[in-house]
């Protein structure tokens, strides 16, 4: 059986804890928009956290909380420990000091729910550690606590957890005997009723995505202020163990995009100008763009370069990678789904929103804001790397060597999301 996996599309501790005035209309720094950010970019969501502070969006112990989330949480564990110039894992002793000072703070001590969000931090830290005995303890203390809220699924997810700490601890038959009582409480007495007759795992992710983001809809749906208003969510499930093997047919493709833009002759290069210029952009913040949508108007666009659509090895390698991909209602009527989104840019620099205006990244790491007036030389500044030192050294870069085109490419993309997807909800989308 294939592996499966999904793919889901710094701050300082204050003593004290004082409440700033609140200023509503700063808006930018919020718990909200750390939280959007952290997984893939933990400084700027610990940044975020810092000034939500100094506006008075977040008291203290609110901002240790946020910032003891994105040490034991982010995706970027080892990559964050580098940033910020700490010895590996010390993320994991910090997010475990803050957490065990939260846990005899007021607010926590009297808010079952913060008791839960402190122990799921101390619990993660622990378990990425490795430190099982400690995971074992937090396990149990959220159980407790979880029933104490009448939360009995979210108990039994963590009855499984001290299940699978039991077993790391070497009590294989205890517990696997509480992973088997959790399945039967799930089910509600239905089979299967033990953990080793489960579904395989792509069949278990694939019913997790679609049940998860039916949820999310439903949810959704109900908070809505309006009837058809906007949502945007996803879950794609991949077959991790062909991703290198999609990797190759990215660069093969690659390979002929970058030839056939400089040696293809004025007419080609004005085919794949225009389906540049055209490319689906898929958020409105970040330059992300739907690869495989661009390769296949490409392909159509310049049959002679890339072969025939419908036999695309790429889409080919594509389809044996995907699992499973589920997306939300109004992204499936509105024509905004996406499969693979990748970064693409003009001569080696990219833009970002940042709300009131924009910021282009040069790859030599200069940073320019592009004000409604234009592109501002004289408040040019280094934004602290390259494109070759932080781009290059993806493992998406150098299976595919896509930075070639980044640096090759001289037409700006398209700079309009069609969907208005802005994680920040920066702007009122119709």
């Amino acid at each position: 059986m294939a592996v499966a996996s999904i793919i889901m599309m710094v701050g300082c501790t204050a003593n004290g804890d004082t409440q700033q005035e609140e200023q509503p209309q700063d808006t930018t720094y919020t718990q909200k928009a750390a939280m959007l950010v952290y997984d893939y970019d933990p400084v700027r969501a610990l940044q975020i956290i810092d000034s939500a502070v100094i506006v008075g969006n977040l008291s203290d112990w609110q901002a240790d909380k946020n910032r003891a989330r994105i040490y034991s949480q982010t995706r970027l564990r080892e990559r964050l420990d580098s940033l910020m110039h700490w010895p590996v894992d010390a993320r994991l002793d910090t997010a475990r000091v803050i957490g065990e000072r939260l846990l005899s703070h007021d607010s926590v001590k009297n808010s079952l729910e913060e008791q839960q969000n402190v122990l799921e931090i101390l619990a993660m830290a622990a378990r990425l550690k490795k430190d099982t005995v400690t995971w074992l303890q937090r396990s149990r203390q959220l159980v407790e606590v979880c029933r104490r809220q009448g939360a009995e699924t979210e108990a039994l997810r963590n009855e499984a957890e001290v299940g699978a700490a039991l077993c790391r601890l070497g009590q294989k038959d205890k517990g696997m005997a509480m992973l088997d009582s959790v399945i039967v409480s799930l089910t509600s007495g239905e089979a299967p009723f033990k953990f080793n007759e489960l579904d395989d795992l792509e069949t278990a992710l694939t019913r997790f995505a679609k049940a998860t983001v039916d949820g999310w809809d439903e949810t959704a749906e109900e908070d809505a202020d309006e009837e058809g208003e906007p949502v945007y969510h996803d879950i794609n499930v991949y077959r991790t163990a062909d991703i290198d093997a999609l990797g190759a047919e990215i660069k093969s493709f690659t390979d002929r995009l970058v030839s056939a833009y400089q040696t293809g002759g004025d007419d080609v290069r004005a085919k794949i100008d225009e389906v540049t210029a055209n490319a689906y952009r898929v958020n409105e913040e970040t330059p992300t763009y739907d690869l495989i949508d661009y390769a296949v108007n490409l392909t159509l666009a310049l049959p002679d370069v890339f072969g025939s659509v419908w036999d695309s090895p790429l889409g080919q390698a594509f389809d044996r990678c995907i699992v499973y991909q589920q997306s939300s209602r109004w992204l499936q009527e509105n024509d905004g789904t996406v499969d693979l989104s990748v970064l693409l840019g003009c001569d080696g620099h990219y833009t970002l929103d940042e709300g009131f205006m924009q910021m282009r990244f040069d790859a030599d790491g200069t940073a320019y804001p592009i004000f409604y007036t234009g592109l501002s030389e004289e408040d040019a500044e280094s934004w602290g790397s390259t494109l070759d030192d932080t781009y290059g050294q993806l493992r998406f870069d150098q299976l595919t060597g896509w930075s070639r085109w980044l640096r090759l490419n001289q037409q700006e993309p398209n700079p309009d999301c069609a969907t208005g997807y802005n994680p920040f909800d920066r702007r009122k989308r119709k």
